[in-house]
């Protein structure tokens, strides 16, 4: 998982495709995974936990910067509306698994 995460995500928290649609669905996939091992405590190691909350943390932050003020993605790199969760929900799923928010 270590590897694939730093594969995927830039030093600044963003996905290396430089995608806000692409971005925010694996942001929601990293979300997903913490939800699951809160769930099944002892499923997870304490090191990757501590892992994925540090990069969901980081890809919070990017998403913040490249939404506009109406909170939708900006349209870059084969970014859409209506493929993704829009920001607001991601922000909300990450702030009820106790992650802090941009």
């Amino acid at each position: 998982m270590a590897a694939e995460l730093g594969e995927q995500l830039l030093e600044d928290g963003g996905h290396f495709e430089l995608s806000p649609m692409y971005h925010s669905i694996i942001l929601e996939d990293v979300l997903d995974v913490l939800n699951a091992a809160n769930a099944w405590p002892g499923a997870l190691q304490q090191t990757a936990r501590n892992q994925l909350s540090d990069s969901a943390r980081k890809m919070l932050d990017w998403l913040s910067c490249m939404c506009h003020p109406d909170d939708e993605i900006s349209l870059f790199n084969d970014s859409a509306f209506g493929i993704s969760p829009r920001p607001q929900l991601l922000y909300n799923y990450a702030a009820s698994l106790g992650i802090p928010l941009p």
